[in-house]
């Protein structure tokens, strides 16, 4: 069902893995030349990513810096069929690729295609009043319909 991931798009995986937003996240990819280097090199940038994450953060990414985390990972979504598109995927959207904040890692049930197609997103905050609810939902409704 999933399809095999190459070691950029394992090491995307194991960094996604981390409670990091996505400045510290792009600080750290951007220590490497490709992201596969940042598991095979992880010790020879230590102090840098130290400089990102902190000690303790830096303790906890050590400790499982490997690709094997990472296949552990794949395993895991693969359990839930739970498809794996990276920053490094060619089946990446493009529409996201040029935003700031982009995600690393998407996690897709169904027909991935659909992602490059167009398409309109509905972004609020996780904690809406009942007033906003009902106005997402009925702009949803319209463009739903058009």
């Amino acid at each position: 069902m999933q399809n095999t991931l190459d070691n950029n798009e394992l090491a995307l995986l194991w960094l996604h893995s981390f409670s990091l937003g996505t400045k510290k996240r792009e600080a750290i990819l951007s220590l490497f030349g490709e992201p596969a280097e940042l598991i095979q090199n992880f010790d020879s940038k230590k102090e840098l990513i130290r400089g990102v994450v902190g000690d303790k953060g830096y303790q906890k990414m050590q400790k499982q810096a490997s690709f094997s985390a990472a296949l552990n990972l794949q395993k895991e979504c693969e359990k839930y069929k739970l498809k794996i598109i990276t920053l490094a995927s060619s089946g990446y959207p493009n529409s996201l690729r040029s935003i700031p904040d982009r995600p690393l890692v998407l996690f897709a049930l169904g027909d991935t295609k659909l992602l490059g197609l167009p398409s309109i997103a509905v972004v609020g905050t996780r904690r809406p009043t009942s007033y906003g609810k009902e106005v997402a939902k009925s702009f949803s409704a319209t463009l739903a319909k058009n």
